[in-house]
């Protein structure tokens, strides 16, 4: 799936996990040819700074606006499952991170199970863990890994708002 250059973008990019999307691919080693940032019609037109550049929000219309190799999704889940099929078809890879996709595709932790891209082949849906599932499974590989675990049971607490 990898090039040794990617056009990326974000949907979403004017969120709160958009935002920190655009934090985190501006510090990782990820060779990005070019950053595209949508949203609604509501942020188009923001700026935002990204390592030496000013990019600016773009209003997604369409998922055909959308010239990237890889797509992270940064939306409610129902627009996450309207848009992600689309971005498929398209020939896109897609990075959810809502919980649209959770139960039915892959969850991908880098640091505990990262070696499953390697058998994704072609565009798919790749859906990102919870704020609390992700951590959690990379504080507890480490364990299962030397003592083996049989079940984890955990209640999380989140704030509605």
């Amino acid at each position: 799936m990898l090039k040794t250059s990617l056009k990326v973008a974000i949907v979403g990019a004017s969120g709160l996990a958009g935002k920190e999307l655009i934090n985190i691919l501006e510090d990782s080693d990820l060779n990005i040819s070019e950053l595209s940032l949508f949203s609604s019609i509501n942020s188009a037109g923001e700026k935002v700074e990204y390592k030496d550049q000013t990019l600016t929000i773009q209003e997604l219309k369409s998922p055909k606006d959308i010239d990237a190799d890889l797509v992270f999704l940064a939306t409610d889940s129902k627009l996450s499952l309207d848009l992600a099929p689309k971005l498929v078809a398209l020939g896109k890879t897609v990075i959810d991170k809502s919980s649209a996709f959770r139960t039915t595709n892959p969850l991908i932790v880098p640091s505990v199970n990262g070696e499953l891209l390697k058998n994704i082949t072609g565009a798919s849906i790749i859906a990102s863990p919870n704020c609390v599932a992700g951590p959690l499974c990379e504080v507890l590989n480490p364990i299962k890994n030397k003592y083996g675990l049989l079940q984890v049971i955990v209640s999380s607490y989140q704030a509605v708002s």
